[in-house]
C-alpha cells in the first residue's frame, strides 16, 4: 500500500515537471521499496503554476534580504535577545556546568582524594569565597529556575511578556544573593 501511494505520488510530480528527473535510491526507504525523486540543478525548474508561483519568483527571491547576524560590522547589536531567552539559556548553561562539575570530581574522587584537594584549596583563603560562589550560583540557578518551570507547568500563570521579565530578574538577582550568602557562609565544624 505504501509503494503504490509512493508510486502515485511520484508520477504525479513526474507529470508535473518540465524537468529530466533522476532517481536515486535511498538507503532509509530501500526497505520500503520507495525512490526518492530528485530534480537535475542543470535542467528547467520544476512547473509550480498551480500552487501559484508567479512567474518572477526566483528575482524576487533574489531581492529577498538574508538573515541579520546578531552583531553587525560597526559592533552593535542588530537583535537583543528577551531577557526570557537569556534566563533559559543560562538555564542550559548552568546544567552543563553541574554536569561537568560532578564528572569532575568523580574523577578527582577515583584518582586521588576529594579531602585532600578541599584542604588545598583552604590554603588559599582569598580563593575559597570565590570557589564557593562559582560552586553554588550554577546550583541554586538551576534549581530556581526548575521551580520556575515546575509552577508555570502547574498553574500555566506567569507566562505572558511581562510576568516573563519580571520572573527572569527575580531568578537572576535571588540567584546571584543567594549564591554570595552561600559563598561568604561558614558551617560550623562537626
Amino acid at each position: 500500500m505504501f509503494s503504490q501511494c509512493a508510486r502515485t505520488a511520484a508520477s504525479l510530480f513526474m507529470a508535473n515537471t518540465k524537468s529530466a528527473v533522476i532517481t536515486r535510491a535511498d538507503p532509509t526507504r530501500a526497505a520500503y521499496g520507495v525512490r526518492m525523486l530528485q530534480t537535475s540543478p542543470f535542467t528547467q525548474k520544476p512547473n509550480t503554476d498551480f500552487l501559484g508561483t508567479p512567474p518572477n519568483h526566483d528575482e524576487m527571491n533574489k531581492k529577498r534580504p538574508t538573515s541579520p547576524h546578531l552583531i553587525g560590522l560597526d559592533g552593535k547589536p542588530h537583535y537583543a535577545f528577551p531577557l526570557a531567552a537569556i534566563a533559559s539559556i543560562t538555564t542550559r548553561i548552568t546544567g552543563v556546568m553541574l554536569s561537568l562539575g560532578m564528572a569532575g570530581m568523580g574523577a578527582v574522587a577515583i584518582t586521588g582524594d576529594v579531602s585532600a584537594v578541599v584542604e588545598g584549596l583552604k590554603s588559599y583563603p582569598i580563593l575559597v569565597p570565590p570557589t564557593k560562589f562559582i560552586i553554588a550560583y550554577p546550583f541554586v540557578y538551576h534549581t530556581f529556575a526548575g521551580l520556575r518551570h515546575m509552577w508555570w507547568d502547574k498553574t500555566c500563570k506567569g507566562l505572558n511578556s511581562d510576568a516573563l521579565k519580571t520572573s527572569s530578574i527575580a531568578l537572576f538577582g535571588s540567584s546571584f544573593a543567594v549564591s554570595g550568602v552561600l559563598a561568604v557562609a561558614s558551617l560550623p565544624p562537626l
